[in-house]
């Protein structure tokens, strides 16, 4: 990729903004970095007054990055997003990948793959290079049953609202990302717990975890 692509960082650690700035010079002159933020506030000024073709972000600083990220994607539907993170949390992964995000990468990666996740973001592309990220795309996004799972006695959408429950999915993170209302989740939430003989969603959780489902 030959031409500029504009980047706006946000990490609240000074050395990590200044360490993917020397990176970036180095290794890819053709991202320019045009803003950096410390913090979600400085986040959203930057965007707003650089209009990025990309955000590399980390989710989580003085607040939770991700309760934004919602917000940016409807301001700026074409700029790409970039999580560059130490959490290898589920459930943030999850949030992020509802969110639309185009690549989740872990600070530990090489240089060359967060150059390349940048690169696809500006296209509109994603990808989910790190083995965890891709086990919980596939998760939130299949609707088939696996074989090992055909003694579970629930629907094909029951099983995709378990896995997303299991991940710590609020109803309203999983109506986002099935595309349906929150009432629906909640009806599929209880026909779960019926189906299951579990009391909450806690124990719904553990069942799908002991049984493999996530």
């Amino acid at each position: 990729m030959k031409s500029t692509l504009r980047l706006v960082v946000a990490d609240d650690h000074e050395v990590v903004r200044l360490g993917l700035q020397s990176l970036l010079d180095s290794m890819a002159p053709h991202i320019r970095v045009v803003g950096q933020a410390a913090s979600v506030a400085q986040m959203l000024q930057q965007v707003r007054l650089h209009r990025p073709d990309v955000l590399l972000v980390d989710i989580q600083m003085d607040e939770n990055a991700l309760d934004v990220l919602d917000l940016l994607r409807d301001e700026f539907p074409q700029m790409g997003i970039v999580v560059l993170t130490h959490f290898d949390n589920p459930t943030y992964i999850a949030r992020a990948l509802i969110y639309k995000v185009h690549a989740y990468c872990f600070k530990g990666e090489s240089g060359s793959q967060l150059v390349q996740a940048i690169e696809s973001a500006a296209q509109g592309e994603c990808r989910w290079d790190a083995p965890q990220v891709a086990r919980i795309h596939h998760l939130l996004t299949t609707r088939q049953k696996a074989p090992e799972e055909q003694d579970i006695p629930l629907s094909r959408r029951e099983m995709q609202v378990l896995r997303h429950l299991a991940l710590g999915l609020s109803n309203q993170d999983i109506a986002r990302s099935l595309n349906i209302t929150v009432d629906t989740v909640k009806e599929h939430v209880q026909s779960v717990l019926r189906k299951l003989q579990v009391a909450d969603r806690t124990q719904a959780a553990v069942w799908a975890a002991r049984r493999g489902v996530v």
